[in-house]
């Protein structure tokens, strides 16, 4: 599955971003926090197919988290970005000083 793909995104953003805990979190959903208890479940209800389809729920639900920390990591960036004073025109105010 495609989804696998934000998660990877948001563990390797986090790190770089230099918070590590979002980081490992998402590093542990899919194949700790949610794999391993949905294949204990879902084969109660669904025998054999209950196995394999924990393997697409586990990504599931860890495509869902990622997109919700990166979601509000982006939605705080872009408050603290909209708060600085710096802004356009600043850059050219530095750069006629080096002139």
């Amino acid at each position: 599955m495609p989804l696998i793909g934000l998660n990877i995104v948001g563990i390797t953003t986090f790190q770089a971003l230099g918070k590590s805990r979002p980081s490992f979190l998402l590093s542990l959903t899919r194949q700790l926090l949610f794999l391993i208890p949905l294949v204990n479940i879902l084969p109660l209800f669904y025998n054999l197919a209950g196995v394999w389809a924990a393997f697409s729920a586990s990504d599931f639900l860890s495509f869902l988290l990622s997109g919700l920390l990166l979601f509000r990591e982006l939605r705080a960036f872009k408050e603290s970005a909209g708060s600085s004073e710096i802004g356009a025109g600043s850059e050219t105010a530095v750069s006629s000083v080096f002139e």
